[in-house]
């Protein structure tokens, strides 16, 4: 139900984690610059998100009006992160 994904990882693929109902928590390292469409699509129980650059994905993301449509458990999270200037979100 946790996934930490290893250093050195550069993105995360397309539908790479669509329909894991019971992924509940992710580490995403900064070496991490992409997620693809519907990665976390239908991940219901996604709670927590750890990013270890936030400010880098931060800046990425609105720059680049990047957004998830389809994973709202991951864009209401990411949101919550950019917003707090923190590295963790915990909603478990």
């Amino acid at each position: 139900n946790k996934i930490i994904v290893p250093d050195g990882v550069l993105s995360i693929g397309e539908s790479a984690f669509w329909g894991c109902s019971g992924l509940r928590s992710i580490n995403i390292p900064d070496t991490t610059t992409s997620i693809g469409e519907y990665a976390f699509n239908d991940c219901a129980s996604l709670t927590s998100v750890h990013i270890t650059n936030l400010a880098k994905w931060c800046e990425m993301c609105y720059n680049h009006n990047v957004y998830y449509p389809y994973e709202a458990n991951f864009t209401r999270i990411f949101s919550a992160l950019c917003f707090a200037k923190k590295g963790e979100y915990d909603n478990g």
